[in-house]
């Protein structure tokens, strides 16, 4: 018969853990939101004197979603106005006219006389501006949560088969080059090395809360990543490999009352990982190929 090499992975090391994840989360609670503005007139003079703006409108606590204004040059001053948003210029405005323009994003608005203009000068303008602003109203009562539930999902929330493709991703972050040796006592008074191995799990899962009337209050996904270290043969020069099945995933609310506008939810995942230290070997055999598959015959080596 024909002598062959072929090159086959062997297994060096195999072992299966049956692990869990436990992870508490502060799930925000779907709140309805309002559309609000509000209208404001103020006049005003600027010293002419100054040489920094002077702020005519400034915004308190966050910066306002949007706001439209209008700033009317009004008096004898015949200095013309540079006008400020968020301390960039964005227009001048001169004697007797009226600039108006929309801001996204404001935070203040501020206004500075034109250089040229002479000494105990002060213009007198005035500032017209509608703030459109979000508010968030309370959760109804209905959506007080009647169930919990939790899926592995991908980025988007949409549920993973994990029956069809694993919801985990699961690969080694050591080097086989620095894996850390253990030496361990059998019990015939022999000695046994094995290697540290680091394996990391990164996946996406989805909480869903429905109400008493089985309506979706939230829908909410977010990533998991964890570490393991796990202790297996796997001397340098062997590659590792990593899969996760009998996934399980539950959830519970821990306490229904609210934190800042949240609930508290619990996750469990539990989950069997294997893991396998394996090299590359080249395996020396008798026997006759019969209607080989392309990617055997690729494989097949001969061995002189």
């Amino acid at each position: 018969m024909p002598e062959h090499c072929v090159k086959v992975p062997i297994v060096y090391d195999w072992i299966t853990i049956d692990d869990k994840i436990s992870k508490c989360k502060f799930i925000p609670v779907r709140q309805s939101v309002k559309e609000m503005e509000d209208c404001i007139c103020i006049n005003f003079n600027v010293n002419c004197q100054n040489n920094f703006p002077t702020t005519i409108w400034q915004a308190v606590g966050d910066t306002v979603n949007a706001a439209t204004f209008s700033i009317e040059h009004k008096g004898s001053c015949s200095c013309d106005l540079i006008i400020f948003a968020n301390d960039e210029e964005i227009a001048q405005v001169s004697e007797s006219n009226t600039f108006s323009g929309t801001i996204g994003e404001l935070e203040k608005l501020s206004v500075l006389c034109a250089n040229g203009c002479g000494d105990e000068i002060n213009c007198e303008a005035m500032l017209t501006i509608v703030v459109h602003y979000l508010i968030c109203e309370e959760a109804n009562v209905d959506d007080n949560p009647k169930e919990v539930s939790c899926f592995l999902s991908d980025e988007n929330g949409d549920p993973i088969r994990t029956d069809r493709e694993n919801p985990f991703v699961c690969r080694e972050i050591s080097r086989s080059i620095t894996r850390r040796s253990e030496t361990f006592h059998t019990s015939r008074s022999g000695k046994i090395s094995l290697q540290k191995v680091s394996i990391l799990l990164e996946g996406h899962v989805t909480v869903k809360i429905v109400n008493a009337s089985d309506d979706c209050v939230v829908l909410c996904t977010f990533p998991i990543s964890i570490m393991k270290t796990v202790l297996l043969c796997a001397p340098e020069g062997t590659q590792v490999k990593c899969s996760i099945d009998q996934i399980n995933c539950s959830a519970n609310i821990i306490d229904e009352n609210r934190y800042k506008n949240c609930w508290k939810v619990c996750l469990n995942i539990d989950f069997c990982l294997s893991v396998q230290s394996f090299y590359k070997a080249i395996v020396h055999i008798e026997g006759n190929l019969c209607e080989p598959r392309k990617d055997i015959r690729e494989s097949v080596y001969n061995c002189y």
